[in-house]
């Protein structure tokens, strides 16, 4: 029996050339953290809303920097909310797709 797929061309070089440029892209961006986690897409964000949290520069770090503040004592739940863009509700659901702690108590 022989394997039938060995048989049928790539499109061109260039496409396999294209393929492994993103994935070399991709993991780059995994590699140095430039990426968000899946569950992310689980939030009830509109896809404008999460493409805008998404675009902006240092997203992640931003979160954290604020979730830290708010640990301490230093901003509110609505503030941080306030901070980002969204509301109380968005900012719960992100804090536990991150899996960060939700209250400060």
């Amino acid at each position: 029996m022989t394997d039938n797929n060995e048989n049928i061309p790539l499109e061109d070089e260039e496409t396999k050339e294209g393929l492994l440029e993103g994935f070399r892209q991709s993991w780059h961006e995994a590699m140095t953290g430039q990426t968000l986690p899946i569950k992310l897409l689980w939030l009830e964000l509109d896809s404008d809303e999460l493409e805008e949290l998404i675009s902006q520069k240092g997203f992640l770090k931003r979160i954290h920097d604020l979730h830290e503040q708010f640990m301490r004592g230093e901003i509110s739940q609505g503030k941080m909310a306030e901070i980002l863009g969204i509301n109380r509700v968005d900012l719960i659901h992100l804090l536990e797709a991150l899996d960060l702690q939700v209250t400060n108590l």
